[in-house]
């Protein structure tokens, strides 16, 4: 089920390609490919991790109280990522050799605390057992990276 709607959300990005190919110039997807690899790299940290123990406890209330603690962990370093930037944002962008990134710096926080939340529900729905609800998850992401 998970790989079916992680399979087909894939598959609607590639048949998307074509047309987001004629809407935006490769500097265009330069810049968004900077922007995902940085909020890949800082979303492996958005939870400390905790999220992985969610399933884990017999207790609801325990695995409910490691939901609690994810997201304010996330909440605290989407805060802590966006002082950071608000302070070394320019040389981030000299660094990465990408000026256009600047104006859309202030994603990454954000960004961060929306990955950190989705890590932290979609181990809670591994939790309950509800696999079709994050596999058409799945889809509705790749749909909404379309569109978007």
């Amino acid at each position: 089920m998970l790989a079916g709607g992680t399979a087909l959300g894939q598959l609607v990005v590639v048949l998307a390609s074509p047309l987001l190919a004629r809407l935006y110039t490769p500097h265009d997807f330069g810049v968004l490919a900077i922007y995902g690899s940085l909020l890949g790299i800082l979303s492996t940290v958005a939870t400390l991790r905790y999220e992985l123990a969610i399933p884990l406890p017999e207790k609801e209330q325990e695995g409910a109280g490691l939901v609690v603690l994810a997201l304010g962990v996330c909440l605290g370093m989407s805060l802590v990522l966006a002082a950071t930037l608000w302070i070394w944002g320019n040389p981030l962008v000299h660094f990465a050799n990408a000026p256009a990134l600047r104006p859309h710096l202030w994603l990454l926080p954000v960004g961060i605390a929306l990955v950190g939340t989705y890590q932290t529900f979609n181990y809670w729905a591994v939790r309950r057992g509800a696999f079709p609800l994050i596999a058409r998850t799945k889809l509705s992401q790749a749909a909404a990276n379309v569109g978007l």
